[in-house]
């Protein structure tokens, strides 16, 4: 695994999983949500999440990847109302390991794991169960569109 300060902006591997979680990224309310499948390093989920929480329409991010047959998975929120840490571990259940703090959380699911499923079908239920436990209802999600100059 290469050491941690590899991954921090302005690197090319880090821009590469920017522009990546740019063009993957959904949102629905104010939750923005990416999916980057395969990762070289477990520590670009944390990343890419605390990169999209300060976009404008955003109060809550979650970015997943997999990284040796586990999904990494961090949330971030600047909701004070909410422990993020608490939060992710009422989601994750026992389908794996999660935790955090006030505003920030993260969590790993090995693949298959005892719930059986695949990585696409796992990041589908945590999208569900989120937008269930914050909103009452599940969340239809559109690409995320970032203001531009003309």
């Amino acid at each position: 695994r290469p050491p941690r300060s590899t991954l921090f902006p302005y690197t090319t591997l880090f821009r590469s999983y920017l522009i990546r979680a740019i063009t993957q990224a959904r949102i629905a309310k104010d939750f923005v949500v990416v999916h980057l499948g395969d990762i070289s390093i477990p520590d670009v989920a944390s990343q890419v999440a605390d990169f999209l929480l300060p976009l404008e329409q955003s109060t809550w991010t979650f970015c997943t990847g997999v990284y040796e047959k586990n999904v990494f998975l961090s949330l971030r929120t600047t909701n004070m109302h909410v422990d993020a840490g608490h939060f992710i571990q009422e989601i994750v259940g026992d389908w794996g390991r999660a935790g955090g703090h006030e505003m920030m959380a993260g969590g790993k699911i090995p693949l298959p794991g005892n719930h059986n499923l695949s990585y696409e079908e796992v990041t589908e239920h945590l999208n569900r169960a989120i937008s269930l436990k914050l909103w009452g209802e599940e969340l239809v999600f559109e690409f995320l569109e970032l203001p531009h100059e003309e």
